[in-house]
């Protein structure tokens, strides 16, 4: 499914832009592989914008991701990588090895192209995916001098369904040693808290009754969501900053005259680790289970996807990144957050050494308050200064993956 997105600007608008001389850091001087890293990337420039800008202008949601798998295997192909789709029997998951694997440890890039519902490319996913194509280019260059080799893995709805944690469930991973890609931001964070998260349906079970002619027949199952969501916002209001708590009504009833016997809210809970996950579940389900039995109603779960780990950063693994993030005259922050988002590249987290670092793409001047999930964001990750800036992660990225290979 491509979604319509009229409210963003043109792509003929974006493609007026010229790329030629914003590659270059005034006064920089690097090293020959890094310079030949960074050369190939350079050269690699209008391909990797065209591609980004060809997944923004066709967004599509998670597990419906069809032509962006096309678009990124093609163009791996192209560049002489074997690809797999339908990796792991995940049809929008893909895998893609480099025309020569080297004897050692093996790294994995980690493109992500879903959209999300309205608002498109709003969290930078068409960067994300592009990132790791330039970075890729940059590898190649210097690909016979390592010592060990990479892959890109791509993973569907890493948005809603936590696609990587699936795919690392089926054994999509089996032969990674470390893992890495970059996110767009809103500012050059390289330690990002990534929250453990949980979402699942509460489900309230009643019994069906004409509303005005015989209601005290029913069990009105809205009644007991309603006393859930009281006591549930009572809970959530008194969290920490670092424990966030959501719910919304995904079924309410059909009509005013027949007693509602089933009505569904979805939670999410996002905590700063797994434990703490379970013992907010845990709570929930009293507060649920409570609600039913003064009703006479009956409720059940339903989780929605794999639970999303917290982030566990590999610290060496950072620490090189953010080298490579000096050697490209770019600074960075290594503040921590309680309030964060969740990702499923925290998943592989327990499994390998990961990143997942943080890239500003919103320019100065613009409005402080532009954060992932906004309409600004999306055009954000189609602006110039957004391509100029995750050209600048992809070359950190190719620089780590040649110092962990060297």
């Amino acid at each position: 499914m491509i979604l319509s997105l009229p409210y963003l600007v043109q792509r003929e608008e974006l493609m007026m832009f010229d790329a030629s001389e914003i590659h270059v850091v005034p006064g920089l001087q690097l090293e020959r592989p890094y310079h030949s890293i960074a050369q190939a990337i350079d050269a690699y420039y209008s391909r990797y914008r065209e591609i980004s800008l060809d997944l923004f202008a066709n967004p599509e949601l998670g597990r419906q991701e069809f032509y962006a798998v096309r678009t990124l295997a093609a163009e791996l192909e192209r560049l002489g990588f074997q690809v797999e789709t339908g990796y792991c029997g995940m049809p929008t998951a893909f895998r893609a090895d480099p025309p020569v694997i080297n004897r050692g440890p093996k790294v994995a890039l980690l493109p992500e192209y879903d959209a999300l519902p309205e608002v498109g490319h709003a969290c930078g996913h068409n960067l994300i995916a592009a990132s790791c194509l330039a970075a890729a280019v940059g590898v190649l260059a210097v690909a016979p001098e390592l010592k060990g080799s990479f892959t890109l893995i791509g993973a569907p709805d890493e948005e809603t369904a936590a696609g990587k944690a699936e795919l690392l469930e089926r054994g999509g991973y089996p032969d990674i040693d470390y893992a890495l890609s970059v996110h767009p931001g809103t500012e050059n964070a390289t330690r990002r808290q990534y929250r453990a998260a949980s979402s699942f349906l509460v489900i309230f079970n009643g019994k069906t009754a004409h509303a005005a002619a015989t209601p005290e027949r029913g069990i009105n199952a809205l009644d007991a969501l309603v006393d859930f969501y009281q006591a549930f916002r009572e809970l959530r209001d008194a969290q920490p900053q670092a424990v966030s708590l959501n719910a919304v009504i995904r079924e309410g009833g059909l009509k005013t005259n027949i007693i509602p016997d089933r009505c569904v809210a979805e939670v999410n809970i996002r905590t700063p680790d797994q434990a703490g996950t379970d013992i907010v579940t845990a709570r929930i389900h009293e507060l649920a289970e409570q609600a039913a039995a003064r009703l006479g109603a009956r409720v059940e779960y339903q989780p929605l996807q794999p639970k999303y780990r917290e982030m566990k950063t590999d610290i060496p693994l950072v620490e090189t990144y953010e080298a490579n993030l000096v050697r490209l005259g770019v600074g960075y922050d290594i503040s921590l957050k309680e309030r964060t988002g969740s990702t499923d590249v925290a998943n592989l987290s327990h499994e390998f050494p990961t990143i997942h670092p943080w890239m500003r793409i919103v320019a100065e001047g613009n409005p402080e308050n532009i954060s992932g999930h906004h309409r600004c964001f999306a055009e954000a990750s189609a602006s110039e200064f957004g391509h100029r800036q995750m050209l600048l992660a992809a070359k950190a990225m190719a620089f780590t993956v040649y110092d962990l290979l060297k």
